[in-house]
Order: structure tokens, then C-alpha cells, then sequence
């Protein structure tokens, strides 16, 4: 696995070989951390401010913040500084268990490496310390009172680095650290999820915009906040003249009053409403049309209702006069003794009308009829001539006229007279 190098800019010089901090230095550096990290909301200034203060305390040839998200079982590492040395090259198939920070996070206990070499609880972080040169390390828990962060790292390249004094210190450093960080991730948060509130908003407003459907946004009693201008089109009323109006007294036939109210009793109850209804235009023409609505609870508001409104007028009076045709039809072929019957080729389905069912002697709503139920009927010596020329039509995408006889099942014998006509699809094969 390839390994990302985690690395930030130098921050001072080498520190001396000899080097110690006195009781009252450290407290001092610890009061200038507290003022500085106090001073910033964002994670790598506060690292940098802690680095500049904690290098006249503590001992330490890098400083990293790492967080860990206990949910998705991740390690990131926002903030590395170095002070010396290479840097610190973390593969990209390091696993979180494999971590001190990972342990630390779950015992809540700082740990001391005093000598890499020597070091066998964490082999993996061993590898890594030895290659970039790190002798020894502390790294402590970053916990406040809401939550568990990641950890706090100081590496240096002499073994036997940190003390228990040492430790001492870094831990009341760290608490206040952790209150910083925590912070600073609280803000982050709240930036990202404004951020994410924001493009919501605008994806809705384009959305509500550009909807083909009209759509009005109004509260439980019905009154209207808002409308897109497709809502205008459909019912002839403007933006103004809509705001504020009750949709029933707005778009709702007298005699739909009732139905409204039970849907809104519906919605109120938190159903989904999904129906097909009659509204009113401005112009006072009737439309059909289908409702789908839903009542959406932001929290700290009530409850809001969305309605979206589509003009099936078209379509209602299409299936009507489908619906007469077949009708007519029907009843055409009734009084003629005349059955029509359709057969899809790709599936083999058929389709009959109810006097075609008649006139072959089998019941309407019996099973669905198939080719070979159809052939059976035909007389033993039409039945070559039958499927041959249902076979001939297709492929030559022909009409085609024939007489043949069918068999009842009392044995009686019609004779039947039968016009066919191929359906030719766009590809321009036959359906």
C-alpha cells in the first residue's frame, strides 16, 4: 500500500542535548498554552500555538492531533508538527487497532514508549518509529465531559524522553487541549452542517422552481405560504392572489368541501395522501386532477403540508372515451356474432375479446387462453393450413384472410371466417 507522508512546516531549531524546564517554568509555559489555545477555533493554528509554548516545557520532535471516530472505526490526522527530523510516513493500510491512539482511546490511559526498539505491545507503530527515526513517545487521551476525541502525540528521536513528571504535565495539558479541540470540531461541525442546510435550501428552491407539477406549500388550517409558478398556470391565480387564502375556498368545488377536510384531517395525523380529485381553476373550470400530499414537521415549527397537484383532465377523458369505444365495440361485435383477438409473438399471449370466447365455446373468465388452446379448437384438418398462415403473416408482415372450421366440445362443427392484420413496432418487427 502506498504511504502518505504527514508533515507540516518546521517550527524551531533543534533543541539542546542538555536540556531541562524548572517547576515554575513549565506552569508558566502551561498558562501561556491555556491563553493561546484559547485564542483560536481552528486546529492546526491552535497546534502551532501549542508547539511555539510546550518547546520550553517539554521534550518533543514532533506534536500531532489524532482524532478517532469510534463509529465508522477511523483514524485521521489533521495536525502533525515536526520540529526535526524526517516527518512521519503512515501507510495507508495502517489499521486503527494497530495504534497506540486506538488503545489510549478505549482505556482512556496515557502511554510512555521509552525505547522503540525495545517496544513490543504496538509491532506496527514500532516499524513506523523506527523508520522515521522516533526513540520514544507519549501519547495521551483527548476526552472532555461530552465526548471522547483521539489523542495527543509528542515523538522524540532520544530514548527515555518523557518521565512520569513529564506525563503529569502533558495530562493537565492535554485536558486543556482537549477542551480546545473539542471546540474547534463543534465549530466545524456547525460550519458543515450550515453549509449542508444551505445547499439543501437552494436544491429545493431550484427544485420548487423548475417542478413540472404544481405545487403549494400550506399549513395545517390550510392556509397558503407558497406556490411555484406552475401552480399559477394550472389554476389561473397569481403568487399574491394565492398567499395567505384557504386552498379549500381557493381551488375546492363546493361539493368537494368534505372530501378536503377529511384529507386534511389525514394529513393531520401525519398520513400520506395520494388521490385522484376534481379542483377548480379561477375561471371556475373543472379539472381532474391527482393530489399527492404530506405533512413535514421541522423541528421547533408545526407542521407544514405539501401538496403537489397534476392536471389529469386529458388523461380521465382519454380513458372515457377508451372506455365507451371498447364499449361500442364490444357491443358491436355482440350483435354481429363478430370476436376480435390479438397475439403478442415476443410472449405468445393472447388477447380475446368476450365474444370471441363465446364463439369458441370457452368461458370468459375461465383461464387465460394460449395458442395451442386455440388449435386444439380448429378442426384436425384446418389446423396445419390455420398455423401455417399465422406463421407466413408474421414473417412476411402480410394481412391475411382465411375460412376454417372449429370443433365444439359437443362435436358440433362452425365454420369461421377470419381477416388478420400484423402490428409492426418501430424497430419494424412484427408485435
Amino acid at each position: 500500500m502506498p504511504e502518505q507522508v504527514l508533515k507540516s512546516h518546521v517550527l524551531t531549531a533543534s533543541m539542546p542535548t542538555e536540556w531541562a524546564a524548572s517547576e515554575a517554568g513549565r506552569y508558566e509555559a502551561l498558562r501561556r498554552v491555556s491563553r493561546a489555545i484559547s485564542s483560536y477555533r481552528e486546529a492546526a493554528q491552535l497546534f502551532r500555538a501549542l508547539a511555539d509554548e510546550l518547546q520550553n516545557a517539554v521534550r518533543f520532535d514532533y506534536l500531532g492531533l489524532i482524532l478517532y471516530d469510534e463509529l465508522l472505526n477511523k483514524i485521521e490526522i489533521p495536525v502533525l508538527h515536526v520540529v526535526n527530523g524526517p516527518g512521519v510516513a503512515v501507510p495507508a493500510d495502517l489499521r486503527p487497532e494497530d495504534t497506540i491512539t486506538w488503545w489510549v482511546y478505549h482505556n482512556q490511559k496515557p502511554t510512555v514508549i521509552s525505547c522503540a526498539s525495545e517496544e513490543t505491545r504496538f509491532p506496527r507503530m514500532m516499524e513506523i518509529y523506527k523508520k522515521c527515526g522516533v526513540q520514544s513517545a507519549v501519547v495521551l487521551p483527548l476526552t472532555t465531559a461530552h465526548r471522547r476525541l483521539g489523542s495527543i502525540t509528542l515523538g522524540s528521536e532520544q530514548a527515555d524522553a518523557y518521565s512520569e513528571q513529564d506525563v503529569r504535565y502533558l495530562e493537565v495539558v492535554a485536558d486543556h487541549v482537549a477542551l480546545a479541540v473539542d471546540s474547534a470540531l463543534r465549530d466545524e461541525e456547525q460550519r458543515r452542517g450550515e453549509e449542508t442546510l444551505r445547499k439543501q435550501k437552494a436544491h429545493f428552491e431550484k427544485l420548487f422552481a423548475l417542478a413540472p407539477e404544481a405545487i403549494v406549500l400550506r399549513d395545517i388550517e390550510n392556509r397558503v405560504l407558497r406556490v411555484n409558478e406552475e401552480f399559477t398556470k394550472l389554476f389561473g391565480y397569481t403568487v399574491h392572489e394565492a398567499l395567505g387564502q384557504n386552498i379549500s375556498s381557493l381551488i375546492v368545488p363546493d361539493d368537494r368541501k368534505e372530501e378536503c377536510e377529511k384529507l386534511r384531517e389525514a394529513l393531520k395525523k401525519g398520513e400520506k395522501v395520494s388521490v385522484e380529485t376534481i379542483r377548480r381553476r379561477k375561471d371556475g373550470k373543472l379539472l381532474t386532477v391527482s393530489l399527492v400530499a404530506a405533512a413535514v414537521s421541522m423541528e421547533g415549527d408545526q407542521n407544514e403540508i405539501y401538496g403537489i397537484y397534476r392536471d389529469i383532465t386529458g388523461r380521465k377523458q382519454a380513458e372515457e372515451r377508451l372506455r365507451r369505444s371498447e364499449a361500442y365495440l364490444a357491443e358491436g361485435q355482440r350483435l354481429s356474432h363478430t370476436g376480435s383477438w390479438a397475439r403478442c409473438v415476443s410472449t405468445g399471449d393472447l388477447y380475446w375479446s368476450r365474444e370471441s370466447f363465446l364463439i369458441f365455446g370457452l368461458d370468459p373468465e375461465g383461464p387465460k387462453p394460449t395458442l395451442e388452446t386455440f388449435l386444439r379448437r380448429v378442426h384436425p384438418e384446418d389446423q396445419g393450413l390455420v398455423r401455417d398462415t399465422l406463421e407466413n403473416s408474421t414473417a412476411r408482415r402480410s394481412d391475411f384472410e382465411i375460412d376454417y372450421r372449429i370443433i365444439m366440445d359437443e362435436g358440433t362443427v362452425r365454420h369461421l371466417h377470419v381477416l388478420g392484420h400484423p402490428v409492426i413496432n418501430a424497430s419494424g418487427e412484427v408485435s
